[in-house]
């Protein structure tokens, strides 16, 4: 839904939002429990059209087939709102340690993004909320401002915008990583109809840094394997405004904390990638990429179904047991390693996740926090094709999105296993 201001009119031409507006508007964030945001442009590179697009050709016969749907609209995110030129880029960390040990003592595992309250449900409003804030501080100054949330609930490509809005970069699992927060972290976006005072400026002074990214490709992850997230396909410490980090601390802090085992990948610094401000600014180019020569999620997909930034759907756990509609092949079944809804083992082993820094995310949100019912019946997984059972694990929760039926299914395959 497309929101304005009451008693605004509408504009003759696109309202731009001061760097001193700008701001406020990220203090907003902050104040609001955000954990990571960003201004970017409402566009996408051509690399990255060309990606969504091969990856719409290469799923349009299997379960995915709906990604093609939309694929203008993937390719083209300005389109869904009318004159939208900038978006506010948002990350929500999910992450938890009671989530985290229930899933160490399971019997069946379900990703952690399901943990707790259904995030579409979650974010949208908070979102909604930060953005009406500001509307009311600045109405009278920006008559002409609209915006439109999306949360996974429009076919934009979230993640290569949270990216090029400086959230982090999009490693060799597909998912977007932080160097300071890993990747258990939830999308939003606050699509605006306004330019942003100076960030054109900063674009010319380092055109090397956006729209294109390293090796990163622009494709959707399985994390969370809804439509939206396929279509996304989903601070540093010292500067909550800044997404990026130094390169050579970070692989310092790596290999003091042992997060890479004996090899410490070689990691780009700042000053290589281009990223490097002679006066204070609001726009951040895309992280660097700092998977390095690490290679460990890639050896721990236990399906085969990754390779270095991309993703094959059809060997992938979290599609088998959220988006596809026939049998599970055995191939998938005899490694499925106890997960029945989504899986997080490349995340698990990434070293941004599993390190120290990592490991001290834990979610702001309340209705992020793990349900209990979940974790008990993970320890002790009981037929869901009880009506009682699975209307508990199913309220208001990511859990709904295969049906009760396909969950099932996947806890059989487990409980064969078991």
């Amino acid at each position: 839904m497309i929101q304005t201001g009451r008693g605004m009119h509408q504009p003759s031409r696109n309202p731009c939002v001061s760097k001193s507006q700008q701001t406020r508007f990220l203090e907003l964030c902050q104040e609001a429990g955000f954990d990571l945001y960003g201004f970017t442009l409402a566009s996408i590179s051509q690399e990255d059209r060309e990606n969504l697009d091969r990856f719409a050709r290469e799923n349009a016969s299997n379960d995915l087939h709906w990604f093609n749907q939309h694929v203008h609209l993937r390719t083209h995110p300005s389109d869904i709102l009318p004159g939208a030129i900038s978006v506010l880029m948002l990350g929500a960390i999910y992450r938890h340690p009671e989530m985290d040990e229930a899933l160490a003592n399971s019997r069946a595992k379900v990703s952690r993004y399901a943990a707790g309250k259904d995030y579409h449900l979650v974010l949208r409003k908070k979102a909604a909320r930060l953005a009406d804030r500001f509307f009311e501080l600045h109405r009278k100054e920006l008559p002409g401002l609209r915006y439109r949330v999306t949360t996974d609930s429009a076919p934009v490509p979230e993640k290569i915008l949270a990216r090029n809005a400086g959230l982090g970069w999009q490693g060799k699992n597909t998912n977007l990583i932080h160097p300071e927060m890993g990747s258990y972290f939830f999308l939003t976006g606050v699509f605006l109809n306004a330019d942003l005072e100076g960030f054109a400026e900063d674009l010319l002074r380092h055109p090397s840094t956006f729209p294109s990214h390293s090796n990163s490709q622009g494709l959707p992850d399985l994390r969370s394997a809804s439509p939206e997230n396929f279509g996304d396909p989903r601070k540093s410490s010292g500067d909550r405004y800044a997404a990026n980090s130094n390169g050579g601390e970070t692989a310092r802090s790596a290999e003091q904390e042992g997060l890479f085992g004996s090899e410490v990948p070689e990691i780009p610094t700042d000053s290589e990638s281009g990223a490097q401000y002679a006066e204070p600014s609001l726009f951040r180019a895309p992280n660097v990429d700092r998977c390095g020569s690490c290679r460990q999620c890639l050896d721990a997909c236990p399906t085969g179904a990754l390779e270095p930034y991309r993703i094959e759907a059809s060997k992938c756990i979290s599609y088998w047991t959220i988006e596809a509609k026939s049998a599970m092949p055995e191939t998938v079944a005899a490694n499925i390693q106890s997960w029945i809804f989504g899986c997080d083992i490349c995340q698990e082993v990434c070293p941004y996740n599993r390190g120290a820094k990592g490991r001290r995310q834990v979610t702001k949100e309340e209705s992020f926090e793990p349900r209990s019912f979940l974790m008990q019946w993970m320890a002790s997984p009981t037929d869901p094709g009880e009506s009682n059972t699975w209307s508990k694990l199913s309220v208001s929760s990511p859990l709904k999105r295969p049906g009760q039926d396909r969950f099932r299914e996947s806890w059989k395959v487990i409980d064969a296993r078991s």
